[in-house]
């Protein structure tokens, strides 16, 4: 979420919302990521990630995701859960932001994320639009035109605001990323993605390697 530290946030009311319309400013954001990347043009992402239940202090957040975006900027779509410091549990969230067109930034909540279970977070392109799926159900879409940019990279992630923050998992529950995958822009069909492992704090562990397409994640605090 917020990559690299967008300023603000509009929360948004939806039939299953648990939040409502503000903006929130948000200077100096860290972001730490604790996931992998792979590169290359694509029309979509998606991987089951499990939900678990960390910890946020005040201004954090905590948030486990799967992005298609443009690695030169501020341009992204993105579907996965979250939890914020006014949450007792995550929520299933969608976001996206472009540069091009930058009055295109939607951050929106979808209900509370069930503990312990593995969620399929799915970012679909067609011709058309970006769709937004959770276990196969559309929560969202947004017209590609309005967005304005292409992807040229995929993210599977953990990430969190403040040093507070912890991530997802435990040493003796790590939280589980399975089975990412990449959409052709060719023949619309997804395919098995092999990441970089991207892990940017100290107290984050990780199995991924080189490759990897399932992986574990924790917080050595938890």
């Amino acid at each position: 979420m917020k990559k690299n530290g967008i300023l603000g946030r509009v929360f948004v009311t939806s039939a299953f919302a648990a939040t409502s319309l503000l903006a929130v400013p948000q200077i100096a954001l860290a972001n730490f990521y604790n996931g992998g990347i792979s590169s290359g043009g694509n029309n979509g992402c998606r991987q089951t990630i499990e939900v678990q239940n960390p910890t946020v202090v005040s201004g954090g957040s905590s948030s486990a995701w799967v992005m298609s975006d443009n690695s030169g900027g501020q341009d992204y779509v993105q579907v996965g859960w979250d939890k914020e410091p006014s949450f007792t549990s995550p929520h299933y969230f969608v976001e996206w932001h472009s540069d091009i067109n930058p009055d295109e930034y939607k951050y929106e909540t979808f209900g509370v994320a069930p503990l312990g279970v593995g969620v399929d977070f799915k970012i679909d392109g067609d011709a058309t639009n970006w769709r937004f799926l959770i276990n196969g159900v559309q929560k969202d879409y947004e017209p590609k035109s309005a967005l304005g940019w292409t992807p040229d990279e995929n993210e599977y992630q953990a990430e969190t605001l403040q040093s507070a923050d912890t991530c997802a998992g435990s040493v003796g529950n790590k939280n589980d990323f399975h089975n990412c995958q990449w959409k052709n822009t060719a023949d619309g069909i997804y395919y098995n993605d092999a990441v970089t492992p991207d892990h940017t704090k100290a107290t984050f562990g990780t199995n991924a390697v080189q490759g990897s397409n399932s992986w574990q994640i924790w917080d050595t605090r938890n």
